[in-house]
């Protein structure tokens, strides 16, 4: 089966437009444009390799319980 992108959901901090976006083109910018209002936003790197971390924990956890 082939793998699907994984895609990331960010609210927009000033329309709160919910964006979505694959995580490979977020890691590749440094800042995003909201498609409901325009605004560049700020893609924080170390933020988002944290939360990746933490959703590639828990899906190894749900892996071994199976």
């Amino acid at each position: 089966m082939p793998e699907r992108p994984l895609i990331k959901v960010i609210r927009c901090f000033y329309c709160s437009y919910q964006n979505r976006n694959t995580v490979a083109s977020m890691r590749s910018h440094t800042y995003l444009q909201c498609t409901g209002c325009g605004e560049r936003l700020r893609v924080r790197e170390k933020r988002f390799k944290k939360v990746l971390g933490a959703v590639a924990k828990g899906f190894d956890n749900l892996l071994r319980k199976l």
